[in-house]
């Protein structure tokens, strides 16, 4: 049997635990900020998350050279004070910025962001590489939140707030990979697969899959999704093989 993976379909066997609400239209969602600060940098990375299973409640990130800014209260303004944080750990790789406190929809309820960059030595050397990684993690409602890229790679800020990724926390759940497809399934030898998945909420643009983690029990120990894998068959034109298998595993 080859080893390259040709398709994998995941089947929930989660039975109610999925929200079976319809994800919101992450695409009509308005991405315009504003009022804007004067960045440092030339060419300033956008990033907006939207929250709840309808969208509407909206925080912009802008990666600033080591400032982030953060619209902690969703009011579209990055120019208040105390909406940015600054990198604490300049000299490591990643590295990580100041925790955060954002605001709910109500404007008092505080929740916590953190943010770390991935490849952090070439992006504050200007370099454009694919080491460069920002990772999202947002407690929201009691639950934590995740956001560092799915099967195509990293998740990709744009130039412009236009261009922005949509990450949408506590959206309608579903199977996911969090990880390169590259990684996603790895060979371990004896005719065994390891494959790496995570339950959350895909967003708009490259690498947008927010996990759910799975921390206080945030998904019942005894759901389990189930797999279906399908490899190309090791005789050209016959009919590709098929492998079910439950995924109880937890990381």
């Amino acid at each position: 049997m080859a080893r390259q993976l040709f398709l994998v379909c995941l089947a929930s066997l989660f039975g109610g635990f999925l929200s079976p609400a319809p994800a919101a239209d992450l695409s009509k969602i308005d991405r315009s900020i504003s009022k804007e600060p004067t960045y440092q940098t030339k060419a300033p990375k956008y990033c907006l998350l939207v929250f709840g299973v309808d969208a509407n409640y909206r925080v912009w990130l802008v990666l600033d050279g080591d400032t982030l800014y953060v619209d902690r209260n969703g009011n579209g303004d990055l120019t208040e004070p105390g909406k940015s944080t600054k990198v604490e750990s300049p000299n490591s790789d990643p590295a990580n910025f100041s925790p955060i406190t954002i605001f709910g929809p109500d404007g008092k309820t505080e929740e916590k962001l953190n943010f770390a960059l991935y490849g952090w030595f070439d992006y504050r050397d200007g370099k454009d590489t694919p080491q460069i990684s920002p990772s999202v993690s947002v407690w929201w409602k009691g639950r934590w939140f995740g956001a560092w890229g799915d099967e195509t790679g990293p998740c990709v800020w744009g130039t412009r707030p236009k261009d922005a990724p949509i990450l949408h926390i506590d959206g309608p759940l579903q199977m996911g990979f969090e990880i390169p497809a590259e990684s996603a399934l790895q060979w371990k030898g004896a005719g065994q697969f390891e494959l790496s998945v995570g339950v959350g909420t895909k967003g708009l643009g490259k690498g947008a899959f927010v996990h759910l983690s799975y921390a206080k029990n945030a998904i019942p120990e005894d759901v389990y999704p189930s797999a279906v894998l399908e490899f190309p068959n090791k005789s050209p034109g016959a009919t590709p093989v098929r492998i079910q298998t439950v995924l109880k595993h937890r990381c």
